[in-house]
């Protein structure tokens, strides 16, 4: 039970899963995964999903693990926020590696969309910073 306290779904405890929201749902994932003491969690979109309040519990999660030595590794695309409070970034656009150092130095590249081409949906991607830019590019 402390566990669901700790994601905000203890008043939920006793509710049929097929109930819960996709937010909750990821809540509940959180929970288990704190059931355990991994050595490493891979993390795929936790933030997808989730409203502000589920943002901040996110974050206060990934920070518990990191102070018990758990390794995270994570794949989002909120990548300011990761970038706060990871230790390295590896960056990709196009599927290519284009900077791979320091997760402060990350937030030098800046996101945004392109136009598709033929019309299709946009496609994020990050944009390299300057020459002058610290990091590695790889």
């Amino acid at each position: 039970m402390a566990r669901l306290e700790q994601v905000g779904l203890a008043a939920r405890s006793e509710d049929a899963l097929s109930t819960f929201s996709a937010g909750m749902r990821k809540r509940l994932s959180f929970a288990r995964v704190l059931l355990q003491t991994p050595s490493v969690v891979l993390l795929d979109e936790p933030y997808g999903a989730l409203d502000s309040a589920g943002f901040d519990l996110v974050d206060g999660v990934i920070a518990d693990l990191k102070r018990q030595g758990t390794t995270i590794l994570m794949a989002t695309h909120q990548w300011e926020r990761a970038a706060n409070m990871s230790d390295v970034a590896l960056v990709l656009d196009a599927g290519k590696v284009v900077f791979h150092g320091p997760a402060a130095d990350a937030m030098q590249y800046e996101p945004h969309s392109d136009a598709p081409p033929s019309g299709g949906a946009a496609r994020p991607f990050l944009r390299p910073a300057p020459a002058s830019a610290k990091g590695s590019p790889c």
